[in-house]
């Protein structure tokens, strides 16, 4: 039998067809290479913004924390004042109830501290602005207490995020160490300031879903979060973050392969000068931003200058080292 003429022959491509499939691929790879020289630019952007906020956010939490840690300086040099030079007499003479109007008096137009208190050197509370009579509270357990009654450290130490003995509220604690005429420890002064002070405040910054803001000790523990997470307070970026790194040198910005819902993630980390705090803002890299963006940037950083006016003191203030962290997308994306 016959095979019918051309059945066998193999399928030859015209040049016309050759040449309108070559088109279509360069088409395709030109506009691949078009969107992602857009999201390039896209994510240019948002770091340049990230970075600014980042800044502001640093430098407007900074005075907040040196607003309440004049208060505890005061106190301390009210201490000292009254010839206090040994433990008795720290808990005679600063147990009343005119040291305890006192320190209530300190937190007129101070709205993010919740209250003053003076801890003996056994770790109990002496005198308390929150209540008197003084309730009895015993804060021996805590890390800064530890601290300071073992180092002579004139600076300030800043406390994991406890809830607090009374309000039953997440508490960050300013403290400073107050010492006798030998350098032996007497006490402690200390500035009690609520975790959600912060987390309203960085609320008001976010304006896109899945953001966040979030406090760091140096140290990498967490202090307080927007969004919120109450499992994260008190625990610790892991030691192979480059978010050490960065905070070492003075802050910057890093990318994550995506910890966290296998998203990547670009994080811009400030330092607090004089702090022993830090700060970050990220974004997720996949993320583009829409139209007008940048304005909103821009807005954002006014509001929150315009925010922080209202809420902490103007007045420069002294203290020790620290570091400020924000971001998008959350505490482990800086893992």
């Amino acid at each position: 039998m016959k095979l019918q003429d051309g059945a066998g022959r193999r399928f030859r491509p015209s040049p016309h067809f050759l040449g309108g499939f070559l088109f279509v691929a360069i088409t395709i790879i030109a506009a691949w290479i078009a969107i992602w020289d857009l999201h390039g630019e896209r994510i240019a952007d948002e770091t340049k913004n990230t970075k600014n906020l980042a800044v502001v956010l640093a430098e407007q939490t900074a005075r907040a924390i040196q607003a309440v840690d004049l208060v505890v300086q005061e106190t301390q040099g009210m201490i000292l004042a009254a010839g206090v030079i040994d433990p008795h007499q720290f808990k005679l003479r600063l147990g009343t109830e005119e040291v305890h109007h006192f320190l209530l008096d300190r937190l007129h137009g101070l709205p993010q501290a919740n209250s003053v208190a003076l801890l003996d050197d056994t770790g109990k509370i002496v005198n308390f602005s929150r209540a008197w009579p003084v309730p009895v509270i015993d804060a021996s357990d805590r890390d800064f207490y530890g601290y300071l009654r073992e180092h002579n450290d004139p600076g300030t130490f800043i406390g994991v995020p406890v809830v607090n003995k009374v309000s039953g509220a997440w508490v960050i604690m300013l403290t400073r160490r107050v010492s006798g005429p030998n350098g032996e420890f007497l006490g402690i002064a200390a500035g009690v300031v609520e975790a959600r002070y912060f987390e309203d405040f960085y609320q008001a910054i976010t304006t896109n879903e899945g953001e966040s803001v979030s406090l760091f000790r140096r140290d990498g523990t967490l202090l307080a979060r927007y969004p919120h997470i109450e499992k994260m307070l008190g625990e610790k970026i892991s030691t192979e973050s480059p978010w050490y790194k960065h905070l070492a040198n003075g802050g910057g910005t890093y990318q994550t392969p995506g910890y966290v819902g296998g998203i990547p993630r670009i994080i811009s980390v400030q330092p607090l000068r004089e702090y022993p705090l830090a700060k970050p803002w990220a974004f997720r890299k996949t993320w583009l931003s829409p139209p007008g963006a940048a304005s909103r940037s821009r807005s954002r950083l006014a509001r929150s200058a315009q925010l922080s006016g209202s809420r902490s003191s103007s007045e420069p203030l002294r203290c020790n080292s620290a570091g400020l962290r924000t971001a998008k997308h959350g505490f482990a994306d800086s893992r």
